[in-house]
């Protein structure tokens, strides 16, 4: 078994829990439990009674302490040397554990895209994205970051302070790039060769009228894309 959990939180998004589950299982599952770390944050959409029948091991909160909080939680959970940190919102394309893993090592710590200051706004610090973040967590708490995030500056997400607690320490990054040229993935998501980020879909439509567009046209694709893991079964496929 690779020394690795996968981190992800969860709210109201079952149908595309669902797809990255299973494809991660298609991709991964070679005849041993994956460790699994799951938040479900108080959904009402029938994800915890689906992830009971399906028998995913699941942290069952009550209420939704939104993303940043949830992760924090259970950071001390955490007993593998590393951690890929993941969006429900993913679909797993290749064995990401045999791709990156063995890119780190004594220097490079942590694998993702990086998103610069030229990117985003100038308030918005420089991150490599949460939604996919593999990092020696082992290493992290070795300098004494017991804590995905630790501050209440709105500028700084889960990828945002861990990326700078990680470059503060002397460690480097391996680049993940997004591709090019693919204009049905790019409509739907960033597309990285071996991960597809659909992104958006955690959104409220109600908050988004403006944009219930997009977020159908990416519902419709996750439900199509379903149907090529009809054949996968989760149950037993993961442990905590």
């Amino acid at each position: 078994m690779q020394d690795i959990t996968l981190v992800s939180v969860s709210w109201n998004n079952k149908t595309v829990m669902e797809l990255m589950l299973k494809s991660f299982v298609k991709h991964h599952y070679k005849g041993e439990p994956l460790k699994l770390l799951l938040v479900d944050n108080g959904s009402d959409d029938g994800s915890k009674e689906w992830l009971k029948e399906n028998k995913i091991p699941f942290y069952d909160f009550i209420i939704n302490h939104g993303h940043e909080q949830s992760v924090n939680i259970v950071y001390t959970n955490i007993e593998t040397k590393y951690v890929l940190l993941c969006d429900t919102d993913v679909e797993f394309l290749e064995n990401v554990y045999d791709k990156y893993l063995p890119l780190l090592n004594e220097k490079c710590k942590v694998a993702g895209e990086l998103i610069t200051g030229d990117q985003l706004n100038a308030p918005v610090k420089p991150r490599i994205g949460a939604w996919f973040f593999m990092f020696d967590i082992e290493a992290m708490k070795e300098k004494g970051v017991h804590t995905f995030r630790d501050t209440t500056d709105w500028s700084y997400d889960v990828g945002s302070w861990m990326t700078e607690k990680i470059f503060e320490h002397g460690f480097t990054h391996h680049q993940i790039d997004r591709k090019k040229g693919n204009i049905d993935k790019d409509v739907l998501g960033m597309d990285y060769g071996s991960h597809i980020h659909f992104g958006k879909l955690s959104w409220n439509v109600a908050n988004h009228m403006d944009r219930e567009w997009e977020i159908n046209m990416r519902m419709d694709y996750i439900r199509e894309r379903l149907k090529d893991y009809d054949d996968i079964d989760l149950k037993g496929k993961f442990i905590v």
